[in-house]
């Protein structure tokens, strides 16, 4: 079993690299990640064990990967943040200047698009953080292809807002909030 995630590099995206591993865990006992930029480092990793399910991250895949990935017809999931966002998070987190972070932005959502063309992609956006953490937990356990079963929902739920230290009722943004930003918000 082969699943795919991709990001923008903030914040959401790196935490959907988790809470689809969480997923994972949940239905599968367990799984080994595989954070790639092309095919050479996906063959790399792909050599390894093959007894767990592979959850292939990318946040800059290159158009051979992407390729590859959109048309394997295995479950890809997109979590992306509004391109402002993102130039906020590299200004003031990664300490990059306004003309760097438009660069360094540019290209990842110019290597990002070329994946988000399939219909299997399911893309989890900024709307998404006004949701509860439990209905975005759902969506990812359908777009994997597992049954939504409440009790691991519950569990996945349960273990990721209380790393974040909040309740059952949390929303995405919550959680983003006191993991990311103690509490603040980019704005």
């Amino acid at each position: 079993m082969l699943v795919t995630t991709l990001s923008t590099p903030t914040p959401f995206g790196y935490w959907g690299y988790s809470l689809v591993g969480h997923v994972l865990d949940a239905v599968y006992g367990g799984h080994r990640r595989l954070h790639c930029l092309d095919l050479a480092q996906l063959r790399e990793g792909w050599s390894g064990e093959k007894d767990r399910p592979i959850l292939v991250t990318s946040d800059r895949p290159d158009t051979a990967l992407s390729y590859l990935l959109i048309t394997s017809n295995f479950p890809m999931l997109a979590f992306f943040d509004h391109p402002r966002d993102a130039l906020a998070y590299a200004v003031l987190f990664d300490k990059l200047s306004p003309t760097d972070a438009i660069r360094f932005c540019s290209g990842y959502f110019s290597a990002l698009m070329g994946c988000t063309g399939s219909e299997h992609v399911r893309v989890f956006g900024p709307a998404a953080f006004d949701g509860s953490v439990r209905a975005l937990i759902e969506a990812i356990f359908a777009a994997v292809g597992a049954e939504v079963d409440p009790a691991p929902v519950t569990a996945v739920t349960e273990r990721v807002v209380a790393e974040a230290e909040l309740g059952l009722e949390a929303t995405v943004g919550d959680v983003l909030r006191r993991r990311f930003f103690n509490g603040d918000t980019l704005a």
